[in-house]
């Protein structure tokens, strides 16, 4: 998937999944990534062309380090689920499987998604 284009993503909020196209010219294939059980994402930088570094799944504790001042800011909020303390949070992800999905960019698109499950199909070119 490094240094593929990303050719579409949609996210279905009320199916809690997000798709994410990916396009090799050079090999003519398209990989596919569909993530469900999606809790919550956050994508930056988003241009009409977007070139994947990595797709890969990091330690939960990572999305706390990574993501520390969004999380304080964002539980006044009932972000991203109502809880009273960062101990309840982290039980609550842990416990529902929850896996911290991480988007790098090359140029252009980069985030991350919480969600229970991520899988990644390749197909020949048929764009």
């Amino acid at each position: 998937m490094h240094d593929n284009m990303i050719c579409s993503y949609s996210v279905d909020l009320e199916k809690g999944e997000i798709t994410i196209i990916t396009c090799d010219e050079e090999r003519k294939e398209k990989e596919i990534v569909h993530v469900t059980g999606v809790l919550t994402h956050s994508f930056e930088y988003v241009l009409r062309y977007n070139i994947v570094f990595s797709i890969e799944q990091l330690p939960m504790e990572y999305f706390f380090i990574n993501n520390a001042e969004q999380i304080v800011e964002g539980k006044q909020s009932g972000w991203p689920i109502v809880y009273d303390n960062e101990k309840q949070l982290k039980k609550y992800l842990i416990d529902n499987e929850y896996k911290y999905i991480v988007l790098d960019s090359s140029y252009g698109m980069c985030g991350w998604v919480l969600a229970q499950e991520i899988e990644v199909l390749k197909e020949g070119w048929s764009l």
